[in-house]
């Protein structure tokens, strides 16, 4: 699981979804800023479209946390971002979710 220090706050949220660039695979959207502290912040949102229930989108969330530390490099990058799950994602290995993750952190990195 992430630390909470590096993840997002409700208001940093509202930012990064009103200013921020969007990134797109199969069954994610990832919105990212640049961190005006030096840090970086990630963050996790599952609507109820991907999952009426409360378990499938805290499960989604988890693996989510779970796959980002352990694909964040030794120097992670200075951003704050948001992974947004989109419909049918639920249905995703572990695996399968952090090959789409990592694809998706390549891609900002490399820019």
């Amino acid at each position: 699981m992430l630390p909470k220090k590096h993840r997002l706050t409700r208001a940093q949220v509202a930012e990064i979804v009103r200013r921020g660039t969007a990134f797109h695979s199969p069954h994610l959207t990832l919105r990212v800023l640049p961190s005006p502290d030096g840090s970086y912040r990630f963050g996790f949102a599952a609507g109820k479209k991907v999952s009426r229930g409360a378990v499938g989108r805290n499960r989604l969330r988890r693996r989510g946390y779970g796959a980002l530390e352990r694909l964040l490099p030794a120097s992670p990058p200075r951003l704050e971002g948001i992974f947004f799950f989109k419909p049918g994602s639920l249905a995703l290995t572990p695996s399968e979710l952090n090959v789409e993750i990592e694809s998706l952190l390549k891609r900002i990195l490399s820019r």
